[in-house]
């Protein structure tokens, strides 16, 4: 099966940082001396960060408000994103093959850009995909919808017609700067430029012509 581009998640996909999502949730409680059994673990991580920071606020005596708890939680992930999270088995090694293979790389992910840069720099995927959209940036519609990777899809799209101009671009310059150089020479040296060498140039690699 023949494709163009591929649209990858980011947590548990390339990056493995599923546990530690979980787990600082759970630390806003357990900071605080507040038990959190395997069932509470499981609720938290069932949510995403909106709604989990909601429960933190409202089902345990945290004292913290629903913007206060995300801000926690969100000050842990920056540092293990910048510091401890690590690339998942394999994941750069097949962004590479598929680069080499000329398929585009897309991100599409639940979490801001802000967050994600350090880790995404940190482990050198910021290289090796050549576009992130993100929830945020088509309305805020979590994961559960289609429209984030939809826009990535379309995204793709563009950028992989911008690649095919451009490419068609430089090898029609090409053509045009074979065509002076065997037109310089022919100058210099007396020589007649062969036509059958020049249309065979043009029709083999100049597109569009």
């Amino acid at each position: 099966m023949k494709f163009d581009c591929a649209i990858f998640d980011l947590d548990g996909t390339l990056i493995d940082s599923q546990k530690m999502w979980t787990r600082v949730k759970t630390e806003v409680l357990t900071s605080r001396g507040i038990p959190c059994t395997a069932e509470d673990e499981r609720y938290l991580k069932s949510m995403e960060l909106p709604d989990s920071s909601k429960a933190l606020s409202r089902e345990w005596p945290t004292g913290l408000t629903p913007q206060q708890a995300m801000d926690e939680v969100l000050r842990s992930v920056a540092y293990h994103y910048g510091n401890t999270v690590d690339l998942k088995k394999g994941a750069m090694e097949f962004l590479q093959e598929l680069h080499r293979r000329g398929i585009t790389c897309c991100l599409g992910t639940a979490s801001n850009l802000e967050w994600i840069q350090p880790v995404l720099a940190r482990l050198g995927l910021d290289k090796e995909l050549d576009l992130i959209v993100t929830c945020e940036m088509v309305g805020g519609k979590s994961k559960h919808f289609p429209d984030c990777f939809l826009e990535a899809a379309r995204r793709a799209a563009a950028h992989l017609r911008q690649a095919a101009q451009s490419f068609a671009l430089a090898i029609d310059f090409a053509a045009v700067d074979l065509q002076a150089a065997q037109l310089a020479l022919a100058e210099i040296t007396g020589d007649q430029v062969e036509e059958k060498l020049l249309d065979k140039v043009f029709s083999q690699f100049c597109v569009g012509k």
